[in-house]
């Protein structure tokens, strides 16, 4: 199953499941188009969002500024925002994960 992107003037987005307070921060896999995550901060002062916004930036390869939480910042379902200008980099990098 591959990610659910859209496409707008304000850059590619995309929805996440977010599991506050794990074990481990980990891409868990896409299910129903949705990128499944988890990390090891609590849901308290951002610090998830925080960790959400680190790890992807690991994992794909791009500075933390090409992603940013545009809906969800206080639930567990989120959309995040990749900066225009990062887009052909994250597309790139989806696609070499095997997800896009």
């Amino acid at each position: 199953m591959s990610l659910e992107l859209r496409s707008s003037a304000k850059g590619l987005s995309f929805r996440v499941r977010l599991k506050p307070r794990s074990s481990r921060d980990a891409l868990l896999g896409v299910r129903d188009g949705v990128l499944h995550a988890a990390v090891t901060r609590p849901p308290v002062g951002g610090r998830a969002n925080k960790a959400l916004v680190e790890l992807l930036a690991a994992e794909f390869g791009l500075p933390k500024k090409a992603f940013s939480i545009a809906s969800g910042a206080a639930s567990r379902e989120k959309t995040v925002l990749v900066d225009p200008a990062f887009a052909g980099r994250f597309k790139k990098a989806l696609a070499e994960r095997g997800a896009g």
